[in-house]
Formats: structure tokens, C-alpha cells, sequence
């Protein structure tokens, strides 16, 4: 079906047009209020250098560089970092966790089986420094922000247990501190738009659909325009009606009528033309059967015949 038949079919059914459109309005929004929309709480974490690879002056208490300058020795431990963090067995240790209620309400959407809490542990792409970027998505702000805290709760816990067994004193030991934390989660309606749209075009299709199908099934009964016979149905017409294309009845001697114009194949609605009279050959004269007397000839030697 071409698409200007299918705009001609919505055309001619226009009331189930508009019963398609009041349905898919009706659905998107039930679904977007279903759906309702997400929370996105991000965090950043920076990993600091040990205190063993800065210039310390003999004698003095403290180092005298600046850790912020050592930084690009790190993205190796960051890496590993993000991989310890992003492992399924954070995920099985902060579902066996327990906490206060903002934590156990967290804990609950995000281990059932169908979780509606999702986080992930990325290094900061835009950045070139050492540092662990945390993001949570919740269906609520509160469980948003509990995620995104105790993900980032992770990372020197990770640290510790990584560098546990190596026997490193506190000052060789790699450290973290958060540098970003949101309080007040971004709301995403990405996921609403998206169902919202799928299901308002899932309807429109299916609508038109079914006003093609009840179109194909229940044509509408119209009288042919002339355009919309086909050339052989014309020439047709044209051959078994005598009259040409315009036809002009006679007026009656009762009282004059106007000339009537009549298409190919129509009848006349007047009343009947009188018929054509035949024409007959003229009749032959009856000169009557010759004699035998007149065959042999009457008064003379003449042989001819004479007929009377």
C-alpha cells in the first residue's frame, strides 16, 4: 500500500483517525507517569601519591613536595582501582551489609532481581589526573545519593585490601580522598521520553493499520467519476451507444425543452423517440400468367409475345 493510499484511507476514516490519536495520547502518558523519571547522583574520588616519593630534607618531620605534582605516576593503581570497585563481589558485600534505613531501602531495590538502582565506576575522561569517577541512578533522589556514597565508601577499601599484603608502611601506602560529592541529584527523563515515544508510535501504527484493513474490507459505494474509467470501458461505451457523446432531445410540440446532455452508455430520461419508419422496396406489377396463344402469337407470324 502506497503511502498516499493510506492517507486517503485515514481521509475517508477520519473518526478512527481520531480515535488512534486520542488513544496514543492517552497511553504516552500513562506510561510516562508509570515510568516516572531517574535520579543521578555523580561522585569523584583522587588517589594521592605516597608520601615515600617526595623529597623529605634529612631531619625534617614532613616532606616538602607537593603530592598534587605526582600525579601521573598513578593511572596504573587507578585502573585497578576501577576494577576491584566495578567487581560483583562490591556488589554481594553491600547487599549482605547492614545500615540505617536510608540503607537497608537502598539495599532493598538494589538486590532484588529486577533492581531499579544501578551504579558504575569509570575513570574521568576528561581529566588526566588519577581519578575514579562514581555514578548512581535511582528511581528516587534519597536512594540516589545513599548509592553514590557507599560506592565511593569502596574505593579506600579497596586500596587497603590491595596493598594489605605487601607489608608497605603507612607512608609507601597509596591513599584517596573525594574531591566531588552530589547532595542533590540531576533529574534524567531519558528513560520516560523513551517509552513514552515507544508506546505513542507502537498505537499510531497499529491504527493505521487497522483503518487500512477497515478500509480494504468496507469500501465505500460512489459513483465512477469519468476519470476513473479505464480506457478500454470507454471505448467500450462508446461502440455499443449510437448517439455521439453529446446528444440533444427534440423538444415536444406540447412545450419546448431545453437540450439535455447525455454521457456515453446513459439513457435518455425523457420520454421514448418515436422509431425510424423502414423503407420498403416498390411493389412489382402483376401482368398475369402469358397463354399458350400468346405465347405462339395472335394475328400475325410474329412470334413475339405481346402482353396486354
Amino acid at each position: 500500500m502506497r503511502f498516499q493510499d493510506i492517507l486517503l484511507a485515514v481521509w475517508r476514516r477520519w473518526y478512527l483517525a481520531v480515535a488512534t490519536i486520542v488513544l496514543a495520547v492517552a497511553g504516552t502518558l500513562l506510561t510516562v507517569s508509570l515510568v516516572g523519571p531517574t535520579y543521578e547522583a555523580q561522585g569523584a574520588v583522587l588517589l594521592i601519591p605516597p608520601g615515600t616519593t617526595l623529597d623529605q630534607r634529612p631531619g625534617a618531620a614532613a616532606a616538602s613536595g607537593n603530592p598534587y605534582l605526582e600525579l601521573g605516576s598513578l593511572s596504573q593503581a587507578r585502573d585497578i582501582v576501577i576494577r576491584a570497585v566495578s567487581a560483583k563481589s562490591t556488589y554481594l558485600e553491600i547487599c549482605q551489609s547492614v545500615g540505617d534505613a536510608r540503607y537497608e531501602s537502598m539495599r532493598r531495590d538494589l538486590c532484588r532481581p529486577h533492581p531499579s538502582i544501578s551504579f558504575e565506576v569509570t575513570e574521568d575522561f576528561e581529566s588526566t589526573a588519577p581519578v575514579i569517577l562514581v555514578t548512581a541512578e535511582a528511581g528516587s533522589a534519597e536512594n540516589a545519593v545513599t548509592t553514590l556514597t557507599t560506592v565511593m565508601g569502596r574505593v579506600p577499601t579497596s586500596l587497603s585490601e590491595l596493598q594489605g599484603g605487601l607489608n608497605l608502611r603507612a607512608r609507601a601506602a597509596i591513599t584517596s580522598t573525594p574531591i566531588v560529592t552530589d547532595t542533590l541529584p540531576d533529574v534524567q527523563h531519558k528513560d520516560q521520553i523513551r517509552a513514552g515515544v515507544l508506546v505513542g508510535g507502537g498505537v499510531l501504527a497499529l491504527g493505521a493499520l487497522v483503518i487500512g484493513l477497515v478500509d480494504g474490507l468496507f469500501p465505500r459505494r460512489r459513483r465512477p467519476a469519468p476519470d476513473d474509467l479505464d480506457p478500454d470501458d470507454a471505448v467500450e461505451a462508446d461502440a455499443s451507444t449510437p448517439e455521439a457523446d453529446e446528444v440533444t432531445d427534440a423538444p415536444s410540440s406540447a412545450e419546448p425543452s431545453t437540450p439535455v446532455t447525455r454521457r456515453p452508455g446513459q439513457r435518455p430520461s425523457g420520454p421514448a423517440r418515436p422509431a425510424k419508419p423502414t423503407k420498403r422496396p416498390p411493389p412489382v406489377p402483376d401482368w398475369g400468367t402469358p397463354t399458350d396463344q400468346e405465347l405462339a402469337g395472335v394475328g400475325g407470324d410474329s412470334a413475339t409475345p405481346r402482353w396486354e
